[in-house]
């Protein structure tokens, strides 16, 4: 769900291109020279995107506007969200539906419906997002009338009655290898809390349909007879593979060659961005629906989160200059919304937090990515604790895909120094 962006220059004319672009002092003295040097090698920088800002049809008046905390109550953010998610899954067999979780509405439905083929990733992303708050802890949880624990083992239960013959996560059609890259993710995640020898066997057993239907000698489509590599499905899985080495499964050694080959072909050695397929390639979008949004890093985020799971060194020049494009693409609201991209805020701050932990680029990022995520989060009725689908990837994924997805992102900076 995922396409490569192109870094636009800074406009002098136009004041929220100046705040998105321009960074904190702190940050200029420290990048300034180095990412310089990569403008002037980049193709595309001088090539700005003309673009014709559309406002927000109304369908998601954006929120009020609150204060945003930097060291917020992580606890009840999370626990709310979370309590979200629980409340709107299914309670017969324990998924979540792109569209069909409004039935679990009391009264008027929380609006936002995905594409019902993503209810198995969207299922499997929710029981990340409950594992990653933590609520599965009742020390921790606020919310006593909520079983996140039972929430979270209905869902895993339901992932695994969706397992076929050969091992394969539900239907195989459409984009189906990135459900299964994310619910083998959830699988193994969940078999690190329990230790249970019954969803490791199944994390297991998902991690070998996964390496069958990895191209040779590189990384993952969303169909093995696709025989080529996208950054997106890349990117999940290799988050699998390392999960399940986690857990003490066994995965070939040249998985991790091979994927690191791959990003190595696809980033280009002067800028080090890195395309969707291919070098200089931004990936896909969806016209009519989410091209009208703004373009970000998310290829090279996604291809640095990659580098830290298989155990690259942050300080190699690659991972330095992912570090160097991402610091110059920080999270963002503008006042339409169109630079709200809870995708890429998610790689990035999986990438940056180990790649970047201490650093002034991750301390600012940590800070843009609160001022985006928080503001935005729903406060009253049915939808408290939800996100609008109101970013570049909402019409795919919907309410449910917004809510996992940046509960797993605030989880992530919550653990972060």
């Amino acid at each position: 769900m995922a396409g490569g962006p192109i870094l636009r220059p800074v406009v002098v004319d136009e004041g929220r291109e100046l705040r998105r672009f321009l960074l904190p002092s702190v940050l200029l003295l420290s990048t300034a020279v180095s990412f310089g040097c990569l403008m002037i090698v980049d193709p595309a920088a001088g090539t700005p995107a003309a673009r014709t800002r559309i406002q927000d049809d109304g369908f998601f008046p954006p929120p009020a506007p609150v204060e945003v905390e930097h060291e917020p109550d992580f606890v009840s953010v999370l626990d709310s969200s979370a309590a979200w998610l629980v409340r709107h899954q299914f309670p017969t067999d324990g998924s979540w539906s792109a569209s069909g979780y409004m039935q679990m509405c009391p009264h008027q439905a929380c609006l936002g419906a995905g594409r019902e083929e993503h209810s198995l990733a969207l299922t499997a992303l929710a029981v990340l997002a409950i594992i990653e708050s933590g609520m599965c802890d009742p020390r921790r949880a606020r919310s006593r009338d909520v079983d996140f624990r039972a929430a979270a083992e209905k869902g895993i239960r339901w992932l695994m009655r969706q397992m076929d013959d050969n091992h394969c996560f539900g239907r195989r059609d459409g984009k189906y290898l990135l459900g299964h890259a994310i619910a083998t993710l959830a699988m193994a995640r969940w078999g690190a809390v329990t230790w249970d020898a019954l969803h490791r066997h199944m994390a297991e057993q998902g991690l070998k349909f996964l390496l069958r239907a990895r191209t040779r000698g590189a990384g993952w489509r969303y169909g093995p007879e696709a025989g080529a590599t996208d950054m997106t499905v890349t990117g999940w899985a290799m988050a699998a593979v390392e999960v399940c080495r986690a857990i003490y499964i066994d995965v070939p050694e040249n998985v991790n060659g091979d994927v690191a080959r791959w990003l190595d072909d696809v980033t280009d050695p002067l800028n080090y961005r890195a395309g969707y397929t291919a070098r200089g390639e931004r990936g896909w979008k969806i016209a009519g629906l989410n091209d009208r949004y703004d373009d970000h890093e998310t290829n090279t985020a996604i291809a640095l989160h990659v580098r830290m799971a298989i155990g690259q060194e942050p300080a190699s020049a690659s991972a330095k200059g992912a570090v160097w494009r991402l610091s110059a693409d920080l999270p963002y609201r503008n006042a339409d919304g169109l630079s709200v991209d809870y995708l890429y805020w998610y790689h990035g701050t999986q990438a940056l937090v180990r790649a970047q932990r201490e650093g002034e680029v991750w301390r600012e990022w940590q800070r843009r990515a609160l001022d985006g995520i928080l503001p935005a989060r729903r406060r009253t009725g049915c939808y408290e604790g939800s996100w609008d689908p109101s970013d570049k990837w909402g019409c795919e994924g919907g309410r449910v895909y917004a809510t996992a997805l940046n509960t797993i992102t605030l989880a992530a900076i919550e653990r972060a120094p």
